[in-house]
């Protein structure tokens, strides 16, 4: 079937004229071309444009259809529109192109177009579109205990399809399970894109652990090193701290004192000098008494 159910107000005349006669065409007469099956891809919120068969001659209809159900084409004696378009494509009956815009998820299926040119010949062609959406850079969290060793998690969203996280870790197979393991892997669906996480176990004993990574499909995390030995505090910086401290109050101490003395000598000094002029200013005075 190349037409979906028409409902109530359908010109039902008009298609079943259009489905017995292509029925006959396709298979009293050998007019028709069918072209093996190509395959586009694209991304979620992006457009896409499915070329349907092309020649130079001008066509009489043009049917784009997925799963057996009609969903936009063109004749030039009937508006299809009557049986329902999706609302995001749009068909170029002059260049044989149909355009479909605002990709989801849901629009990754097999799809077929259909046209008749005025000579009466058909062509047909299969077209696969796959829809994806590009993970997240993956984000690395390590937890590690003393003797234990180091929990790492790898977390990445918002892609399509379903992938599994994978981890980069450069070290030889035979030593490999001894060295670490995946604890946890999972894709949950969020709601329709993915969450793509995995953990693993390092085990420290060996020591640290460099250049290690982990990926989704071509998206990888930034390098990380885990088993990194802890580093043990200098013991001479409280040293020099607390020299360092007693350096300055005995400074302290012995400025706040030095200005205390410097500053008691001033003041004798200044009575000393008011005295000595009372002195003289009473000699004078009884030296001018009668």
């Amino acid at each position: 079937m190349l037409l979906h159910q028409p409902n109530k107000h359908v010109n039902t005349n008009f298609l079943c004229y259009q489905r017995f006669y292509l029925a006959l065409t396709l298979v009293w007469t050998n007019s028709e071309d069918v072209h093996p099956t190509i395959h586009l891809s694209a991304e979620v919120g992006g457009n896409v444009t499915f070329p349907c068969p092309a020649d130079k001659l001008n066509i009489t209809f043009l049917y784009f259809q997925t799963g057996g159900k009609f969903i936009h084409g063109y004749h030039e004696h009937e508006d299809l529109r009557q049986y329902g378009f999706w609302e995001n494509i749009r068909v170029d009956h002059n260049e044989k192109l149909v355009h479909m815009y605002n990709l989801n998820v849901s629009h990754n299926r097999l799809y077929e177009c259909i046209v008749q040119f005025k000579n009466g010949k058909i062509k047909r062609k299969n077209i696969q579109l796959s829809v994806t959406a590009n993970y997240t850079k993956p984000n690395v969290t390590k937890t590690c205990q003393a003797g234990v060793g180091c929990v790492v998690t790898c977390a990445s969203h918002g892609g399509f399809p379903k992938t599994e996280m994978t981890w980069n870790v450069p070290v030889s197979s035979n030593v490999s399970s001894q060295m670490w393991r995946v604890i946890n892997s999972s894709q949950v669906p969020s709601p329709v894109l993915f969450i793509s996480y995995s953990m693993a176990h390092f085990n420290c004993s060996r020591g640290k652990l460099t250049h290690l990574s982990c990926s989704v499909g071509e998206i990888n995390s930034d390098m990380f090193s885990v088993c990194e030995p802890e580093v043990e505090p200098d013991k001479k910086i409280p040293l020099l701290l607390a020299i360092l401290a007693v350096v300055v109050i005995f400074m302290t101490v012995v400025i706040t004192c030095c200005c205390r003395r410097w500053r008691g000598e001033r003041g004798a000094d200044a009575i000393k000098g008011i005295r000595s002029d009372g002195e003289i200013i009473t000699l004078n005075a009884g030296k001018e008494a009668p």
